[in-house]
């Protein structure tokens, strides 16, 4: 099974027919045609049902789970490939801040994501506890934690800071 397959497949669950999906990926229809026929072949199933009268699809039940799992395999795929292409070809900037469950956290780094949206940048919000977010900017996970630690909690505070250090 290759990331090329799914791709067809979901081109094909797209389109709802093989030629407009060979059309779409600039491919010829033979090529999609025996790919598909490949996939079934390895996972020993039918994936649809063609109906040559109308040129249409219909998903077999194996078919539209194999969907499933291909939409999001795809997905992380193009995921790492164009995190990694960006981390090569640009000045890709990764900006992690860990935090503690607060409302107004979360609304001050959508604030900044709106004010600074770009390509080269990956913003990533973390809601962990207190010990977690220490941990975090400690193993560089995180480029900036953001702790609200009242007067009842410093005691707790100081002795997880000791454990940390």
């Amino acid at each position: 099974m290759t990331i090329k397959q799914l791709t067809y497949l979901l081109e094909i669950s797209k389109c709802g027919s093989l030629n407009k999906a060979a059309q779409s990926l600039y491919v010829t229809q033979p090529n999609i045609t025996k790919a598909i026929k490949e996939l079934e072949n390895e996972l020993n199933t039918t994936l649809f049902y063609r109906n040559t009268k109308s040129k249409s699809i219909t998903f077999t039940p194996e078919g539209i789970e194999l969907l499933w799992y291909a939409k999001s395999l795809t997905e992380q795929f193009n995921i790492i490939e164009n995190r990694f292409i960006k981390k090569l070809n640009s000045n890709y900037q990764k900006f992690s801040v860990s935090t503690q469950h607060y409302s107004f956290v979360a609304a001050a780094f959508i604030n900044f994501l709106q004010n600074k949206m770009g390509n080269n940048f990956e913003f990533i919000l973390r809601e962990e506890k207190t010990h977690e977010v220490i941990e975090d900017v400690r193993t560089q996970k995180s480029s900036l934690g953001i702790l609200f630690i009242s007067e009842e909690a410093q005691p707790f505070t100081k002795i997880i800071l000791m454990l940390k250090i």
